[in-house]
């Protein structure tokens, strides 16, 4: 990213160029998330809808052979199998997400600490107000306020 248009010292340029990538890193892993979560919900949906027009046949009470119908067949198996590794890889996801939410929560709480210090206050406000501005904009980061 190009910061030559604000006049900050290389710590400065290198903490928000960090908080950029956790925050595109969270992003992305995000997206993941959301598109594991989806798939995992639809792909419940379908064997659920599946099993129950297997199991709720004509004259078919007894669970033992509604139980033989689900299982007795190698794509109902490898259907079974694909949901529990679709439903894996959401827990896993989230698991990364979390982690690295508070990653990078905690280096934005670093940057708005580190932009709010006594000795860059003296510089320019308006040097961090255009830093805040900037990465608002372009990145959606918010450095003005610790809590959202």
């Amino acid at each position: 990213m190009d910061w030559s248009d604000v006049e900050a010292t290389d710590v400065t340029k290198a903490l928000i160029e960090e908080l950029v990538e956790r925050k595109q890193k969270l992003d992305r892993i995000n997206r993941y998330k959301n598109a594991a979560l989806i798939v995992s919900s639809v792909t419940l949906l379908i064997i659920v809808y599946y099993l129950f027009r297997m199991t709720h046949l004509p004259g078919n009470n007894d669970m033992m052979r509604s139980l033989h119908v689900v299982t007795g067949s190698h794509s109902n198996l490898v259907l079974f199998t694909s949901w529990i590794a679709l439903y894996a890889v959401t827990l896993n996801l989230i698991q990364m997400h979390t982690k690295h939410k508070a990653k990078y929560e905690a280096l934005r709480t670093e940057a708005i600490d580190y932009m709010l210090s006594p000795w860059i206050k003296t510089k320019s406000s308006t040097q961090k107000d255009l830093i805040a501005a900037k990465l608002k904009k372009l990145h959606n980061i918010n450095i003005n306020y610790k809590n959202k």
